[in-house]
């Protein structure tokens, strides 16, 4: 009797407790991170859309940072850093993290940015905002920071009043890690003008199989396979024409 109760007691607590872990939810705040949060642009959820479904708010602040050494030198080179994951974040209070990007700093414009649903570019965290989270939007959250930092003219604005850039006005070099590989190349086929060079760390493909690698490896296995059926057939013939003993 006193395990039956044991058992219905240990289900009952059990299903309370995944319905609280499936309800709770967790807003960050700015003590859930290390650094200061920068400064961000407001974009859309979903870019070049009106219509982002039936959610509550369709735009998120996306934030941005800069390198310590950035001196907003315009004769400097302006490099936009993507980091892996997806999910990496670039912990701005880390010494480790300024010991990698040190080299990057000297001498150029340095950028880096949260991506959308990371760090504090944060969107809301029900489970119907996840579409929201492909690597085609993040390419539009560059696109959209291009715009911001490297302070492009806007319809009508003038560039002797405001000293904005004329289009166009492009990232000098965009530098990604693994994941974020596949989003610098996604931005450079969307807006090949917009991006000189790439610099592409622990590069990864989109698709499951590289397509050029793994048709020169069938094209080599083909190869080898035609060499050994050729060597079989003249050692064939070579024994047929020897003869018995």
């Amino acid at each position: 009797m006193n395990n039956h109760r044991f058992k219905l007691f240990f289900i009952i607590y059990l299903t309370l407790a995944t319905l609280y872990g499936c309800t709770a939810t967790h807003t960050w705040e700015l003590k859930d991170m290390n650094s200061e949060a920068g400064p961000s642009i407001e974009t859309d959820l979903n870019p070049n859309s009106p219509f982002c479904g039936f959610v509550e708010n369709c735009k998120f602040d996306l934030h941005y940072f800069s390198g310590k050494a950035n001196l907003a030198d315009e004769d400097r080179p302006n490099v936009l850093f993507i980091p892996g994951g997806p999910g990496e974040i670039v912990d701005r209070a880390s010494e480790r993290s300024s010991a990698t990007f040190d080299p990057m700093k000297i001498g150029v414009n340095f950028f880096y940015f949260d991506v959308r649903g990371t760090g504090y570019s944060v969107i809301p965290e029900s489970n119907v905002y996840d579409q929201f989270l492909r690597a085609q939007y993040v390419v539009e959250d560059i696109e959209a920071l291009r715009k911001k930092v490297l302070h492009v003219c806007g319809e009508g604005e003038s560039r002797a009043v405001t000293k904005c850039e004329p289009e166009p006005a492009a990232w000098d070099a965009i530098y990604a890690h693994s994941w974020g590989t596949i989003v610098a190349q996604m931005y450079a086929w969307t807006y090949p003008k917009n991006v000189k060079k790439l610099i592409l760390s622990a590069p990864v493909s989109r698709t499951l199989k590289d397509t050029d690698t793994e048709l020169a490896r069938r094209r080599l296995r083909d190869a080898r396979r035609a060499a050994h059926r050729r060597e079989a057939r003249r050692t064939y013939r070579r024994r047929r024409s020897d003869g018995p003993g």
